[in-house]
């Protein structure tokens, strides 16, 4: 209906395979009435209708392509097909209650500090990602927001709150006044940290969670409450801006506090990850929660990836995100809908399919979802694949011509080896380093490091 797939012959095969898919695993109908994953379930009826028309015969290279169908499926329908213990069982769910859990997260909130920070969200505290996302009052689902006393072993999440020391401390004597209330100041401070992290380590035990680190924050549902979560030290160096920090602390370490609650908002609101949860489409949701946040935090594998493989395209879901008259509230269908126009069924697939690095290598990952990712060969594997798409559409010069217009801007403010070496050395920057090294002028001097 969008002009995805025009061909009648085409649109038949798909909805043939799509047709034997929904009968085989039991698909209801009630998995339809979700737009976004009816547009993905198309993309992945599309992929099997080529392999039937493929003419592999290597049975090894047909059953893995089914297994890899067959993950896919089970994790995009969720608990609307009939294999939904599989699907279950895949997040590796264990006998943690959903009242056990809501007692826990009761346990550890500062009520307090929370009440002050929806407070401080109604008062226009988020009201720039809110305008950007089109979320209004009528419009925007519902959440609520739990700041926890709880620490990382590491006090990562404390940057900047440890007291400073007077100036010429160790000229001081010990009796001076200046000394003895640093000292006062330090051993408050180091008990309130040591307290939050007995908390953090009692808030995993009782959660059946191994470790003793923390994000800033956090996004968790219970019961169909979503709950935007933050640590407490996150959520004071937000909001009382009045109190004294680290001489290191900056404004730019504020600002990236502040976008640590941006993009955790931004979960909250219209999010494209499949069901919700961070599996299918878990990419292209953490690209669009540091797009509305400023892009002042990780995710550089998943950031990385786009902007390489819209090097050979010239499209990257980015393009997406702000394209919509003002005011109008950003919509996941319209979303998947405009990529499949950009890249085709395939290109959509293979979006949904990419995970960041850290979802794959936490222990407690998707068992389907690792599966799915060694499947496609990760990050590498779809860059490759998007690589070899670009060979038939626009050709190895196509290719080489737009690498090579890329790399002279790198080249302009730092040296390109050390830009495409960092983060992992994907598929597509090891391609644009070869090309560089074969081509790079000889007089070449880097306008600064890395």
């Amino acid at each position: 209906e969008v002009g995805v797939i025009t061909d009648p012959e085409r649109r038949a095969k798909i909805q043939d395979a799509g047709q034997e898919m929904i009968d085989d695993f039991g698909i209801t109908d009630k998995f339809f009435e979700d737009e976004s994953k009816s547009i993905i379930f198309a993309a992945l009826a599309s992929d099997y209708a080529d392999l039937k028309d493929s003419k592999v015969e290597n049975v090894g290279v047909i059953t893995a392509h089914k297994e890899f169908l067959a993950d896919t499926l089970v994790l995009l329908a969720g608990k609307e097909s009939a294999y939904a213990d599989v699907y279950g069982g895949s997040k590796g769910e264990d006998d943690i209650s959903s009242e056990r859990m809501l007692a826990t997260y009761d346990k550890f909130t500062n009520k307090v500090v929370s009440s002050e920070m929806t407070a401080a969200i109604a008062n226009g505290l988020l009201d720039d990602v809110k305008k950007n996302l089109g979320i209004t009052a009528d419009n925007e689902d519902q959440y609520e927001v739990r700041v926890l006393n709880v620490l990382s072993e590491d006090g990562g999440e404390a940057y900047g709150m440890s007291p400073t020391p007077p100036d010429g401390l160790y000229d001081l004597k010990y009796d001076d006044p200046k000394v003895k209330e640093f000292d006062q100041d330090d051993e408050a401070y180091k008990d309130y940290e040591e307290g939050l992290i007995k908390n953090g380590k009692d808030f995993n035990k009782s959660m059946g969670r191994e470790g003793d680190s923390f994000a800033p924050a956090w996004i968790t549902t219970i019961d169909g409450r979503t709950i935007l979560c933050l640590s407490l030290t996150t959520a004071e160096k937000i909001l009382y801006k009045d109190e004294a920090r680290s001489s290191y602390f900056t404004e730019d370490d504020r600002a990236r506090d502040l976008a640590l609650l941006k993009h955790e908002y931004t979960h909250t609101q219209k999010g494209v990850s499949v069901n919700g949860e961070p599996y299918l489409g878990i990419g292209l949701e953490e690209l669009r929660a540091e797009h509305f946040s400023g892009d002042k935090h990780g995710y550089a594998d998943v950031k990385r990836h786009f902007k390489f493989v819209s090097k050979l395209s010239g499209f990257s879901p980015k393009d997406i995100f702000d394209d919509r008259a003002e005011g109008e509230v950003f919509d996941p269908a319209n979303f998947y809908t405009k990529i499949a126009q950009q890249e085709g069924l395939d290109g959509l697939l293979d979006a949904v399919l990419l995970n960041p690095s850290n979802y794959i290598k936490d222990e407690g990952s998707n068992k389907l979802q690792k599966s799915i990712n060694d499947y496609v060969g990760g990050i590498d594997g779809l860059q490759e694949k998007a690589w070899d798409k670009a060979v038939k559409t626009i050709g190895i010069e196509g290719i080489e011509a737009n690498l090579r217009e890329f790399t002279k801007l790198i080249a302009e403010k730092m040296d390109p080896e050390s830009f495409y070496k960092y983060g992992g050395f994907p598929y597509i920057a090891r391609k644009a380093l070869e090309l560089w090294d074969k081509e790079k002028p000889s007089d070449y001097v880097s306008p600064s490091g890395f």
